[in-house]
């Protein structure tokens, strides 16, 4: 319609100058003749203005077939050539103008006709793998595919008959009215199989699949979603096939479960609890022993839910609002939100106990050759008074997380549960202590492994070699058996400063 109305815009101009002469040749015609039973008409006036009318006539008829000429050469599809037919159909049926647009009327039908063609191409080609919509099921997509073809050959068609049936009354005309009959009985025996086919697949059983429970257990142990494939398939099918355009009759066993199901519901609820449960097999899959011991009441206050879900509540039950509203509140509000909290003080209490081996210049050995004692020893003490000083501050840091998670448990400090978490973030406190160690000795560890193995390994500390008279006197001394310090002296010394570390960090 915008198409064909921008080409007739062009020839409005046209026809109203048009319609302007043929008023005023209507108008002298009938003021120019007498009375046409007065038979005293010796000026033959009644002959003269017939004349007149009858030339201005032809003269507009001309101009008629020019504009209507042009507005045909500018439309731009073959629907907008059959709307200017159809807006002037009483103007082209007038011989003369319709014997000077018949090369137009001519080529509007073969159009039609390679459209039909075209159109018997495509079903030819895509009917065993037709062309799918996006987010239709496969079925309501394949009928409505083969629905918009036969709309496509009807809508030109149905244009042509109401407005030029006389188009259709030659031979091109019935070639193309049996290739239109042609298509569409194959059209409507493809839709017809398809539908019987559909429906064959469907399960006399399919109605008691509504009162399946709405939870199952996977092959896994997973929680999941108990929603029957086929029965999701065939609503979501019927949905389309019963709507516009389509407006198929479903068999009863169909129609009993979609008085029962109604797929917007069914699909509210599927996503809801898919949400839950997802959230569910996450926190379960995340739960430590002490969360089971620390949680079991609220654990078991959301197992009461899922054994009612497995087993007591269908997808029509009039109760599933109120379980998933349970539901949901003991796993995401009553278990998930404290879980969140505990575990989220956990990892801060994992992150400060993995600093203290990540602090720079914690092993200072690292890379050192040939270094003299005196900067070795500084550096060590260097290092252990700034852990000396961050240990005090991390224990208490770590004590707050603990506090903060006990908020967020229904516990007493004497409750095994919460005993049982305090040994975790123990021993949680204790691996990061012996990591530090670890790393503090680990240059020293790795040489002296080399040096079992026989290694060559360059040298960490610098060792003067004096002569004092006949004695070879070493600095610093190798052996303990002078008053200066020894080289084993200051090792078991540093060492004995990184164990000593363990009396900084308390048990939580």
């Amino acid at each position: 319609g915008t198409s064909a109305g921008k080409s007739t815009s062009s020839c409005d101009p046209v026809m109203a100058d048009i319609h302007a002469d043929f008023t005023r040749c209507m108008d002298q015609f009938c003021h120019g003749t007498k009375d046409l039973l007065c038979l005293d008409d010796s000026e033959q006036s009644f002959e003269e203005s017939f004349f007149l009318f009858r030339s201005t006539m032809r003269s507009l008829e001309r101009r008629c077939s020019v504009a209507l000429r042009t507005t045909f050469a500018l439309c731009p599809s073959l629907m907008a050539e059959l709307r200017v037919l159809d807006m002037f159909q009483e103007l082209i049926k007038r011989h003369a103008i319709k014997t000077n647009l018949d090369s137009i009327c001519q080529s509007i039908i073969t159009k039609v006709m390679n459209d039909v063609q075209a159109a018997q191409d495509c079903l030819t080609r895509h009917l065993s793998c037709p062309p799918l919509l996006k987010n239709i099921p496969s079925v309501a997509s394949k009928l409505l595919w083969l629905h918009a073809l036969r709309e496509r050959v009807n809508q030109p068609m149905g244009r042509l008959r109401s407005c030029a049936p006389q188009l259709l009354e030659g031979d091109m005309g019935w070639r193309l009215r049996q290739a239109v009959t042609d298509i569409c009985r194959d059209i409507e025996s493809h839709m017809v199989q398809t539908e019987n086919s559909w429906l064959q697949s469907i399960p006399i059983g399919l109605p008691n699949k509504v009162k399946d429970a709405v939870l199952s257990h996977s092959a896994e142990g997973l929680l999941q979603v108990n929603m029957d494939p086929t029965l999701w398939e065939v609503l979501h099918e019927a949905t389309y096939l019963m709507s516009p355009p389509l407006c198929m009759s479903l068999p009863p066993h169909v129609c009993v479960v979609l008085s029962h199901a109604d797929l917007r519901i069914l699909r509210e609820r599927v996503t809801m609890l898919q949400s839950v449960v997802q959230s569910y097999n996450q926190l379960r899959e995340g739960l430590l022993d002490a969360d089971v011991q620390l949680f079991q009441s609220k654990l078991q206050s959301v197992d009461n839910l899922v054994s009612l879900g497995t087993q007591g509540i269908t997808w029509n039950s009039p109760e599933f609002s109120e379980f998933i509203v349970k539901f949901r509140a003991a796993i995401l509000n009553e278990l998930a939100t404290p879980l969140q909290v505990v575990h989220s003080h956990t990892r801060s209490i994992r992150t400060i106990v993995q600093a203290w081996s990540q602090a720079p210049n914690v092993d200072i050995f690292k890379g050192a050759i040939e270094c003299r004692l005196e900067d070795l020893d500084k550096a060590h003490m260097r290092t252990l008074e700034s852990l000396q000083r961050s240990l005090p501050l991390s224990m208490e840091s770590i004590i707050a997380h603990v506090n903060q998670s006990f908020l967020a448990v229904d516990a007493s400090h004497e409750a095994p549960a919460w005993v049982l978490y305090l040994n975790m973030v123990d021993e949680i406190v204790l691996e990061g202590l012996k990591a530090l160690v670890l790393t503090a000795i680990g240059t020293l560890v790795e040489r002296a492994q080399h040096y079992e193995r026989g290694t060559s390994i360059p040298a960490l500390i610098q060792v003067d070699l004096e002569l004092q008279g006949t004695a070879v006197v070493f600095s610093p001394p190798l052996t303990s058996s002078v008053a200066s310090q020894s080289i084993p002296e200051a090792v078991q010394m540093w060492l004995s400063h990184y164990m000593d570390l363990a009396k900084l960090v308390r048990r939580v």
